[in-house]
């Protein structure tokens, strides 16, 4: 009897982790698509004032490493799907740039979030062995 009872408490928290683990997923992919979208500049009404870089390119890297370690934590037997994804994710949020006046499409950028993801996935090759 004990020991259902503590399969069942570890189920739960499977369950309770998987559930934070993908929520925390897609609010990552929301706030960065919201900081896609606001002004950065501070002469013209942005909120954004920090940059480690000129491009953000340290800003990038990390923020894509997270996203993509959440991704990875929410959905761990959808890799080959993942790394596409969050990649043309990365694209798209830069591509959007094109088309607001007070932001500026960077291939840097793009650069940047192949490398926190790419660092992310070497991470993760090395922990699973």
């Amino acid at each position: 009897m004990i020991r259902n009872k503590l399969n069942i408490k570890h189920a739960i928290q499977r369950v309770n982790r998987h559930k934070l683990l993908t929520l925390s997923f897609w609010l990552c992919a929301a706030v960065l698509l919201i900081l896609v979208v606001i002004p950065d500049d501070p002469d013209n009404g942005g909120v954004l004032t920090m940059k480690f870089t000129e491009t953000g390119f340290i800003v990038h890297a990390a923020a894509y490493f997270v996203l993509f370690g959440l991704g990875v934590g929410a959905y761990p037997g959808a890799l080959a799907r993942l790394i596409p994804g969050v990649l043309l994710y990365g694209v798209a949020c830069e591509a959007i740039q094109l088309f607001i006046p007070y932001r500026s499409f960077n291939p840097v950028d793009i650069a940047a979030n192949v490398l926190g993801i790419g660092l992310f996935y070497v991470l993760y090759l090395l922990t699973k062995r």
